[in-house]
């Protein structure tokens, strides 16, 4: 079952509404967004991309202040300077670029992806424009574990710990289901099936105490579409709630940092950047492989530089048995398991390549009728029947 938990559908509609109504736009553009809207419904977009659209269409409606399809190059350089004074968010200043520019292509009825009509072509709506991260603005792996202290509940910490280590947009998180949580021996698997982009599974290793902790006593733990996140009543969590309660913790730790649902994202992007190829990251926060969102992070590897051979010698104690590790390492020396996720990847990738490997051979040598037999014997002997049934 699909709920609408950040209320994106309500705020369509209401959307709709005011464009319908004409609020602040001529009736040419009422009509226009409207039939574009149409278009991107059709094409199969979820509410939160839709209203996103309609609601910047309608902002720029007003600020343009005459049809769309009258204005030229200068009526675009003054509407764009009325923004970038008007939003001095850069990743707002983004969004904003990105839909008119492909706003205006489908106006001017243009096929090819990568041509904009003149009016646009000069905008630049590239990720590589923004002001770079400072890493003091970015919330530290400390800074959110002593957020999560400050939770009243048990599922709000396990929710401030799952939103960070899995990197998740808080709309992908509210829509797991109890059946989306797989635990196994590294940790647990995410299965992110209702994406903005990629249906992916995101592996999460050092607050697994946690979300098992949420889980045991969730009002419908034996019901597995039920959601993974509800309410006290025991609806599905909405998205304001969710800020409700951030907002709660950041009054009261007085953080000047930014907590709203993203930054956890953010940060936790931050963190993987030194240690994950660009491949890697797109695969984990659901990027297109043709994403340039990876490099928006990589600059702060340099500043990892002095940290990482300090690292080198620092005692790490592991989170799950709490052995002491004198040795820097990807893995803890008593129970083995994972201390990070590219270890954890990295033992995923060739269980995997393993397994394939094996099931290549046993099928190219199936049709050897004595060597199929000795192969049987061999695995009845050791008892990896079951094993072999899951290759």
């Amino acid at each position: 079952m699909k709920f609408d938990y950040a209320g994106y559908q309500r705020d369509l509609d209401r959307l709709l509404e005011r464009v319908k109504a004409c609020e602040g736009i001529c009736k040419e553009n009422s009509e226009i967004i409207l039939k574009y809207y149409n278009l991107l419904a059709a094409q199969g977009f979820e509410p939160a991309t839709l209203r996103n659209n309609v609601e910047k269409l309608l902002t720029l409606a007003k600020l343009l202040d005459k049809p769309f399809d009258d204005a030229n190059k200068d009526d675009m350089i003054k509407l764009v300077s009325k923004l970038q004074s008007k939003y001095s968010d850069g990743w707002n200043m983004l969004s904003y670029k990105g839909i008119l520019k492909k706003f205006y292509r489908w106006l001017r009825e243009l096929d090819d992806e990568k041509i904009y009509p003149p009016e646009v072509r000069w905008i630049r709506s590239s990720a590589k424009n923004i002001k770079k991260i400072k890493r003091e603005d970015i919330l530290t792996q400390e800074d959110i574990e002593k957020i999560a202290k400050e939770a009243t509940s048990v599922r709000d910490k396990a929710l401030i710990l799952t939103l960070y280590e899995s990197g998740c947009r808080i709309g992908e998180l509210l829509q797991l289901q109890i059946k989306n949580i797989k635990f196994d021996e590294h940790g647990v698997i995410l299965d992110v099936e209702e994406s903005k982009t990629i249906p992916r599974n995101v592996r999460g290793i050092d607050y697994v105490d946690v979300l098992s902790a949420w889980l045991s006593v969730h009002p419908y733990k034996d019901d597995p579409e039920a959601p993974l996140w509800v309410s006290q009543r025991g609806a599905p969590l909405k998205h304001d709630s969710v800020i409700s309660a951030l907002d709660r913790i950041k009054k009261k730790l007085n953080m000047r940092k930014k907590m709203n649902p993203h930054a956890y994202r953010h940060a936790k992007a931050s963190h993987l950047a030194p240690y994950l190829k660009n491949a890697t990251m797109s695969e984990h926060f659901g990027w297109s492989p043709s994403s340039k969102m990876p490099d928006i992070y990589y600059h702060l590897c340099n500043d990892d530089v002095d940290n990482a051979l300090l690292e080198i010698h620092e005692e790490k104690t592991c989170r799950l048995c709490g052995y002491k590790n004198k040795m820097k390492s990807d893995f803890c020396e008593n129970c083995k398991k994972p201390f990070n996720l590219k270890a954890a990847i990295e033992i995923e990738n060739k269980k995997n390549a393993k397994e394939k490997a094996v099931s290549m051979v046993i099928d190219r040598l199936k049709d050897d009728d004595y060597v199929a037999n000795v192969i049987v014997k061999v695995i009845k002997e050791l008892k990896l029947e079951k094993e072999f049934e899951e290759i």
